[in-house]
């Protein structure tokens, strides 16, 4: 394990399945931040379009919006 990475306590459950397939599934215990992974490409790409698609929206909206008054109408 790298240097500085904290080991979180897992909790382990074992599901059984029609046809006697078992699987196991471990997850941080109850109360505990599921691990994200920042990194990684799809969600990088997904932020990228998100953040240009929300300065395209401000920059036409933000001069709108501060140019209404006191009782105006948009």
């Amino acid at each position: 394990m790298p240097q500085g990475r904290q080991q979180r306590p897992l909790v382990r459950r074992r599901l059984l399945f029609p046809g006697g397939r078992i699987i196991v599934v471990e997850r941080p215990p109850p109360g505990l931040p599921q691990p994200r992974n920042f990194a990684h490409p799809e969600f990088t790409a997904f932020t990228t379009k998100a953040k240009k698609l929300f300065t395209k929206w401000q920059t036409a909206t933000v001069p709108q919006l501060k140019g209404l008054a006191k009782d105006g109408h948009p």
